[in-house]
């Protein structure tokens, strides 16, 4: 069964500059419970991302010199967000980085296996495309992100050519044109995307892997760095490093100038938004862009470089003189005196709450494999059953209503709707009767809902400024919930969530 519990994340932040920004200080509050304590690592630490939003609540961080704290993404890769209830201290470094990919054919480990396979995303970021396979299929594929970096599309003579660079802020490279008659068959960039005030959060994208030659392997795409918010009720001290790099990809080599791989494209920065009562430091906030590997045996079949994150400071103290990576511009780094909302209020969502009386799950499985279903109903359940949803954000007419199908292993599809919605555009709620056949199924919903012009303006922020003319709820074949945005000109924005799967 599906949900369409919206957990789509943007933001882009990256920045470079000295600053001084006072004025009358007003208090700023995180929200933080305090619930996780006191972050204070002795030791190099990974931290696991909570389940299922990304949040930790501090009562303090502290974070020593030569220290270095790193993360394992959730199930629903989010970005990271600290939440504190005292300071922030960082002297140590603080890292959401992009992965690199492995070095291919003799440029790399000499397990072969590893060849291609792609740098993963920092949290909330996203993966670079997996190298080309000569036994297989020689193109690359793409890298995953709004910004992704398209892979090398073909081989010409016996090499590969490259991927292209994930986007984010500013615009990638596309692979390498030099030469080799790589023109036209390289990987192309993805677009830009994401807001200065990086609301919503996103992370980084990741590069296209690069197409193989007629022995090895492409090189993978970088991954796209992750995304990471702290808020602090009292001070933000950064004076070692807060790090959001983009992936580098691999390098590629062979014994001689004939059948190697391309490189694939590099991932693109992420994210860094930092908002306190006072920010300051002079440590490094670092979102740069990962670079493509060497194409060792052959100049020219080499990926594109990414592009590069966000950076953004909200305090009405601000008083951080450390460095800012890449340098300055206004694409990468932006300031605010006044601490905006540490949460994105307004991203529509649909859910489906309960199955015949059953709480559906908060991070459910979409998927059909029988030792994994969401929920499973008892063999004397009375057909038809009731099925419950619940929405945020979205207007209540007295006309929208919720499509619900029934996706079994075996059958046909079965689509009713339920009632109209009742409530409010906050909150509200809608129910359906349907028969589920025996065996496995997947419940998918969907709705889609024209909007007012206040509400188009205000969902803007979720399609790089663009005036909203209509919002989409649904699941894609994959099982992932979706939230699209539509504009004005046709151009949609698309947030992934998840499904539910049940027998």
């Amino acid at each position: 069964m599906e949900t369409l519990n919206n957990k789509n994340h943007l933001s882009a932040t990256i920045g470079a500059l000295l600053l001084v920004l006072s004025q009358s200080v007003t208090a700023f509050d995180s929200g933080s419970t305090g619930a996780d304590g006191v972050l204070n690592p002795t030791i190099d630490t990974v931290l696991n991302v909570p389940e299922p939003d990304g949040i930790f609540n501090f009562t303090s961080v502290n974070i020593p010199l030569g220290v270095t704290v790193t993360f394992a993404p959730n199930t629903t890769n989010t970005p990271v967000t600290f939440l504190s209830s005292g300071d922030v201290q960082i002297d140590g470094t603080l890292s959401v980085n992009g992965g690199d990919s492995f070095d291919v054919g003799t440029a790399g480990d000499s397990n072969l296996a590893d060849d291609g396979q792609p740098g993963l995303g920092g949290p909330g970021g996203f993966n670079g495309g997996t190298g080309g396979d000569f036994g297989a299929s020689e193109r690359g594929s793409d890298g995953q992100g709004p910004g992704a970096g398209g892979g090398g599309r073909f081989r010409t003579g016996t090499t590969g050519c490259g991927g292209a660079g994930g986007s984010f802020s500013t615009s990638a490279d596309d692979g390498s044109v030099v030469g080799f008659g790589c023109v036209g068959n390289n990987g192309l960039r993805g677009p830009n995307y994401g807001t200065n005030e990086l609301s919503p959060l996103i992370g980084g994208s990741g590069g296209g892997g690069a197409a193989s030659g007629t022995v090895y392997r492409g090189s993978g795409g970088g991954g796209g760095s992750g995304a990471i918010l702290i808020a602090a009720t009292g001070i933000i001290t950064v004076n070692g490093l807060l790090s959001a790099r983009g992936g580098n990809s691999g390098d590629s080599a062979g014994t001689s100038v004939e059948g190697i791989g391309g490189t694939g494209g590099a991932g693109s920065g992420g994210a860094i938004r930092l908002i306190a009562t006072e920010i300051t430091g002079v440590g490094t906030l670092n979102v740069e862009e990962g670079v493509p590997g060497d194409s060792i045996s052959q100049n020219g079949r080499e990926g594109g470089k990414g592009g590069r994150g966000r950076i953004r400071l909200e305090s009405p103290l601000a008083t951080f003189a450390g460095s800012i990576i890449p340098s300055n511009s206004s694409s990468i780094f932006s300031l605010s005196s006044v601490p905006g909302n540490v949460f994105v209020a307004g991203m529509p969502s649909l859910s489906i709450t309960t199955v015949d009386g059953q709480t559906a799950p908060v991070l459910p499985t979409g998927n059909l494999d029988p030792a994994n279903t969401d929920i499973t109903l008892p063999v004397s359940t009375v057909n038809p059953v009731t099925i419950n949803f619940a929405t945020t954000n979205v207007p209540v007419n007295g006309t929208t209503a919720v499509d619900l199908t029934v996706v079994p292993e075996f059958a046909t599809a079965i689509t009713v709707t339920s009632t109209v919605l009742a409530g409010d555009t906050n909150s509200a709620t809608a129910s359906a009767s349907v028969s589920i056949p025996p065996g496995l199924s997947v419940l998918q919903a969907e709705l889609s809902f024209t909007v007012t012009v206040a509400m188009g303006e205000e969902f803007s922020r979720f399609a790089e400024g663009e005036q909203v003319a209509k919002v989409k709820l649904n699941v894609n074949p994959e099982g992932q919930s979706e939230t699209t945005f539509v504009t004005i000109s046709g151009e949609e924005f698309t947030f992934l969530s998840n499904a539910i799967a049940m027998r």
